[in-house]
């Protein structure tokens, strides 16, 4: 029988650094993951991406969606279906704070979209959801009588059709510190219609 991991550390609660749970929910970048040209992972840990790179094609870029008090959350969870180990499963709820003919017609393109989402966690870390396979299985709904009348996302790995994660979220690090790599994904943005 094939043994693909055995666990090589015991991990101690850190009195001096305790976990900040949350994410920075100013800002939840989205890119198409068509658009993402390459990605390097470290070489010792496959959950690092070191650098991340868009294609130099017309029209690629990386766009931000605003948000407040709470209103991104990222989740994710395990999969024990089917006979691979490792798979996970990404999804992000988040709220669209407009509902103006432009943003409808950028909620239309999420919906349909395979993305690639990016989020600043409280902690200082910078994780990356859907690069393997991408967030394609998109939903939207809205109440004008709840939610602040806002758009409410969820994109998420399609584990209908089989789509998983083989990792956990990665973290993007690429050894400058959090506000360097901070400044390197928003560097990647066009400015919000």
């Amino acid at each position: 029988m094939a043994i693909c991991a055995k666990i090589s550390a015991g991990i101690a609660f850190d009195c001096d650094n305790p976990l900040v749970p949350g994410v920075d929910a100013e800002q939840l970048i989205l890119i198409n993951r068509s658009d993402i040209d390459s990605f390097t992972l470290d070489v010792s840990n496959k959950h690092i991406v070191t650098a991340l790179t868009l294609s130099s094609a017309s029209g690629t870029a990386a766009y931000a969606y605003e948000g407040i008090n709470n209103s991104v959350r990222p989740l994710g969870e395990s999969l024990t279906d089917g006979f691979t180990p490792f798979k996970f499963s990404h999804a992000v709820e988040f709220r669209i704070f407009d509902r103006t003919a432009p943003t409808k017609e950028q909620v239309r393109n999420i919906v349909a979209g395979d993305i690639v989402a990016i989020y600043f966690r409280k902690g200082q870390t910078i994780e990356i959801m859907g690069l393997d396979t991408g967030l394609n299985n998109n939903t939207v709904t809205f109440n004008e009588y709840e939610e602040d009348s806002a758009y409410l996302m969820n994109i998420a790995t399609d584990t209908d059709n089989g789509d998983f994660e083989p990792f956990l979220p990665r973290t993007f690090d690429t050894g400058a510190g959090f506000a360097a790599d901070k400044a390197t994904i928003l560097g990647l943005l066009v400015p919000a219609p």
